[in-house]
Formats: structure tokens, sequence, C-alpha cells
């Protein structure tokens, strides 16, 4: 039984690898890698950095008494999509607090972050103390978890490529 040999010209190979970098080098796929990582910083962000009450606290806002439920700032912290395949993590804020939305943080749907910055002083002390703090102590985690996203991006293209 003879080995199979595929012989290419180097116009060929190089019309692949072509193709594959331009199915690679999106932003939709930078993206979809710097995701993996900042899950990784998300997830300790909430578990670990945040404080957490113990007790539920009381706002009265123009709409009225609004309660706090402890956790609630854990809870909002997110990974944010930019237009440009951009990703940041930090607390959710939402807008508008109607009356309908009386209790802050039963659910990650109903917490909002909007006190992050008085907590800290900032929201610059916020993303320092924290965020980037975080991420000091997490490195070889989140880049880990990207070398992972990178290698699942680069063997799916690679085998739509023809390369492997």
């Amino acid at each position: 039984m003879a080995d199979r040999v595929i012989v290419q010209t180097r116009e060929e190979l190089k019309k692949q690898i072509e193709k594959y970098l331009d199915g690679v080098a999106t932003k939709k796929e930078k993206q979809r890698v710097l995701l993996a990582g900042a899950r990784v910083l998300r997830n300790y962000v909430r578990d670990w950095k945040v404080p957490r009450s113990s007790k539920a606290h009381t706002y009265y806002g123009k709409s009225g008494k609004i309660t706090i439920e402890p956790g609630n700032l854990a809870q909002s912290i997110y990974t944010f999509r930019g237009k440009t395949g951009n990703v940041s993590v930090g607390p959710r804020v939402l807008r508008k607090i109607d009356g309908v939305l009386s209790t802050l943080g039963k659910t990650p749907k109903t917490s909002s972050g909007y006190y992050a910055a008085a907590l800290y002083g900032s929201a610059d002390s916020f993303r320092r103390r924290v965020t980037e703090a975080s991420l000091n102590l997490n490195l070889t985690k989140i880049n880990k978890a990207m070398q992972r996203a990178y290698d699942a991006v680069h063997r799916r293209y690679a085998r739509k490529a023809g390369i492997i």
C-alpha cells in the first residue's frame, strides 16, 4: 500500500493560508477570545473581590422605597462587548429604577452597581482597586482561558481552509 502524497504548489498553499487568515482575523473572533478571559475575571470579581453586605439596605428614590439586597453589586458585574471588538468587565448600571423594580439584587437582571463609585470614591478607583487588582492576580488563569479559545478558533478555521 503506497503512502498518499499531497503535492501543492506555492500558490495553492498561499491561497489556503490567506483564506485561513481572512477567517481568523475578524473582530468577532478577536472578541470571542477576549470574552473567554473576561469571563474568568468576571467570576473572580463576583466571588472574591466585591464586598458583600450582611443585611439589606433601603434607598429612598424618586419612585419610592427601594430595597437593595446583599450581593447586588457582585451580581451586577458583567462582561461588556464593544462595537470595535473590545471587551470590558465592570458593574452594570440600570438607568431607570421604576416602582416595579422595588428590590435591587434579587436576580442578576435586577441588579445594579450604580453605587460602586460611591463605595470606592470614584469609578476610576473602583476600576483600579477591584478590576485591575483582580486582573493582576489572575493573569495566568485568564491567559490559559484565552489560549484555549484561541486554539479552538484556529482549529476551526484551519479545517475550513483545508490546512489540517
